[in-house]
C-alpha cells in the first residue's frame, strides 16, 4: 500500500496510522509511508517539524509486523521559485539558513516519477 498523504500531525501521524492499521488488517505485505522528503534519519529531533512527524510515525510503523519502504527524493526543484521560494531571480537573492557551505540535494518531479 502506498500512502501519499500530506499535512501535519492529524494527517502524517493520525491519518497514516488509520491507513497502516487498515493495510495490516487487510493482509497487505508492504507499506510505503508518505515520506517523500529528504532523509529524516540524518536530522536531529527538533531541527525540522515535518521530519520529526515522519520520524514519530516510523516509531509506530516499526512496532508493527508489516514490511515498509521509504522514498527519500529530496526537495523538488520546481518548488524553489513557487511554494517554497528560495530563489528570487529579479532580486538576485538565494535564501538559506545555517551554513552557506551546506550542500542541498534536489530532484525533479519528472525524474522521481520515472525512477
Amino acid at each position: 500500500m502506498v500512502s501519499a498523504l500530506a499535512g501535519l500531525r492529524d494527517v502524517i501521524i493520525d491519518g497514516q496510522k488509520v491507513l497502516l492499521d487498515a493495510a495490516i488488517a487487510a493482509g497487505v505485505p508492504r507499506f510505503i509511508p508518505s515520506d517523500y522528503s529528504l532523509d529524516f534519519t540524518k536530522f536531529k529531533h527538533g531541527e525540522n517539524r515535518n521530519l520529526d512527524l515522519r520520524r514519530e510515525f516510523h516509531t509506530y510503523l516499526d512496532s508493527t509486523s508489516i514490511s515498509a519502504i521509504s522514498i527519500f527524493n529530496g526537495a523538488f526543484m520546481e518548488l524553489l521559485t513557487n511554494e517554497m521560494p528560495m530563489l528570487f531571480f529579479k532580486q538576485r537573492i538565494v535564501l538559506h539558513w545555517g551554513s552557506a557551505d551546506y550542500q542541498w540535494g534536489f530532484t525533479t518531479m519528472d525524474n522521481t516519477a520515472l525512477n
